[in-house]
């Protein structure tokens, strides 16, 4: 039998980006297993760039100690009223809906 696993490295910049900070403090946590848990957010990234390839940015952007649920709903909400693009030269409408998600639904 062969291992036909495969190994991903992905870097994160805690000094540069807030979301790579927090990403950074919950690994820190001995509460999960990294392995499992790593695993499992590839896959949800993944899942959620199929759902509709701008996803995984987006909700990437919002993640800090305040991310909760209402705020994932929001981005789900804004994205299911666009055209749910697909192809990768919809970056500005991206931008536009992510700014939209940035400037009213998050703030306050």
């Amino acid at each position: 039998m062969s291992d036909k696993r495969k190994k991903i490295i992905v870097h994160i910049h805690p000094d540069s980006f807030k979301e790579d900070q927090f990403a950074d403090e919950m690994l820190d946590q001995q509460l999960i297993k990294k392995g499992d848990f790593l695993r499992k957010c590839f896959l949800s990234g993944l899942a959620l760039h199929l759902a509709d390839n701008r996803l995984p940015n987006m909700i990437s952007c919002l993640l800090d100690e305040n991310f909760n649920l209402e705020q994932l709903h929001n981005v789900l909400a804004l994205i299911s009223k666009s055209d749910s693009p697909t192809k990768k030269e919809n970056i500005s409408e991206e931008k536009k809906v992510l700014d939209e998600i940035k400037n009213n639904l998050l703030i306050g």
